[in-house]
């Protein structure tokens, strides 16, 4: 008896075994289903449509060379200017985006016709958009560095992303049958190819080269990873191949696409390596700084400029921090080996070279042309006109302590004090003037006189001050004020 319920119950626990398994499997089932239909676009893909309109928008000229120019033409302004809104707009109007969808759709389907004239259409639409935006720069009298302008210069790995994410959109948006307009314009703003062409003109137009070639490396990995993206996006949703009628030449064309497909993912590939590289050797770079350098306590007039700071990234020629220490105070030795041995912990940080540069110990005018020259290197990497401005409204501040050191102040108003009992008080400060023709730092002092003295007395007695100063400082230039 007891043998037989032994048997029931192991025969009711299998059965609930099976059915919580049963359960469970369909529950994935209904997941992958969900999973399957939220994500599937090939059940909704026109790959005639699609392959239709992504050829009309390959050649360059008539009306589209002339969208062209005059889209140019408006990003170039808004770049100069500064402005977001008008370079976006200018985006949108933009037809730059067809040879790229074309280079990677003539790849994915085989079709060497095609690759050779988006390739055609793409060497004519840089060619065109880098002249335009030269002539504007080149002829334009107001040529500012703005924000805009210098945020082209320098890619990233975010570049990078965007690129890629951005095509993968605009390809699939396209596919769809009834194609999503909104998308296609947010991916022209988003991948942003017309402001890195602009930006070589701009280069080439005021003589900086580097300017030109960073604007350049920019828009070469966009144009690569949309082409990739496309590529990606048509092989997926497996479009036919162009058949040709000779099967020699069809297994020819098959491997030449093939090839120039590895070509291009190979850059693709490096590019995107190099710089995630670059990207997380910054990252641990800001990280060491915040750590040590940033957190430093300076007992006197000493202050660190992360602003002025230069993170160098070159894996041939070697990277170096180089921090800008501003002030007569300098860092300890003992400081700076511990800044180097904390740096040393980073793993991408171990064969950098950490520089540190002090301010002078001379006078004001020293030490402000020390900062111009640190903020004339560094200005490309600042922000905004505004936040170029503050740094040096704040360093033009520093030159009245500067300045405190470099006149003795003290032994003047001691000396003013036993010499002139008429004297109440006395201040120093740098005055900056002009003409319009130079600028001029000026050392001004204002004396105030006790109350109740004659006008005589008064006149008199500031004459003497003023000649006592230019003879006990050597400088003629000292200007001596009354003040009430």
């Amino acid at each position: 008896m007891s043998d037989n319920l032994f048997e029931d119950k192991e025969a009711a626990t299998d059965a609930t075994g099976q059915e919580v398994k049963k359960d469970f499997q369909g529950l994935l089932g209904s997941g992958r289903k969900f999973l399957f239909e939220l994500l599937e676009i090939r059940s909704n893909t026109d790959p005639v449509a699609t392959k239709e309109s992504i050829i009309v928008d390959i050649p360059f000229k008539g009306h589209t060379s002339w969208i062209l120019i005059c889209s140019i033409f408006i990003a170039s302004v808004g770049l100069n200017a500064n402005s977001t809104a008008v370079v976006i707009g200018a985006m949108l109007i933009s037809p730059l985006m067809g040879p790229i969808l074309g280079m990677g759709l003539s790849l994915a389907i085989n079709d060497i016709d095609m690759l050779r004239r988006s390739l055609k259409n793409f060497g004519v639409m840089v060619v065109l958009s880098v002249l335009t935006a030269f002539l504007f720069f080149y002829l334009f009298p107001l040529r500012d560095e703005s924000s805009e302008l210098l945020a082209r210069t320098a890619p990233d790995i975010r570049d990078v992303l965007i690129a890629f994410f951005g095509g993968l959109a605009l390809v699939i948006a396209r596919a769809k049958k009834g194609t999503i307009a909104s998308v296609i314009f947010g991916v022209a703003i988003a991948t942003a190819l017309m402001p890195p062409l602009c930006t070589v003109g701009f280069g080439l137009a005021i003589g900086k080269p580097l300017y030109a070639l960073g604007a350049m490396y920019l828009f070469t990995i966009n144009t690569i990873f949309i082409a990739l993206a496309t590529f990606l996006v048509i092989k997926y949703l497996r479009f036919p191949m162009v058949r040709y009628a000779n099967s020699k030449r069809r297994r020819f064309i098959a491997r030449l696409a093939s090839l120039v497909g590895l070509a291009v993912m190979i850059p693709a590939g490096i590019t995107f390596y190099n710089v995630l590289q670059e990207s997380l050797f910054r990252k641990q770079a800001q990280e060491f700084l915040a750590d040590t350098v940033e957190i430093y306590e300076f007992k006197g007039n000493g202050r660190y400029e992360n602003d002025l700071t230069d993170v160098h990234f070159d894996k041939k020629a070697g990277s170096y921090l180089e921090l800008a220490i501003l002030g007569t105070e300098e860092v300890p030795e003992n400081i700076i080996n511990m800044w180097r041995n904390k740096k040393n912990t980073f793993s991408r940080l171990m064969d950098t070279e950490l520089r540190v540069l002090h301010g002078g110990r001379d006078d004001s005018e020293q030490k402000f042309n020390y900062v111009n020259e640190l903020y004339e290197s560094k200005k490309a990497e600042l922000l905004t006109k505004d936040e170029r401005i503050r740094v040096l409204e704040e360093e033009v501040a520093n030159l009245g302590k500067y300045a405190e050191r470099s006149i003795p102040f003290d032994e003047i108003t001691a000396e003013a004090k036993v010499n002139y009992e008429h004297v109440a008080g006395i201040g120093f400060s740098n005055r900056i003037q002009t003409d319009f023709n130079k600028q001029d730092t000026i050392s001004l002092f204002e004396v105030r006189l006790k109350d109740g003295l004659s006008e005589e007395v008064t006149n008199t007695e500031m004459t003497k001050i003023r000649s006592w100063l230019k003879v006990r400082l050597k400088d003629s230039t000292i200007q001596v004020n009354k003040v009430e």
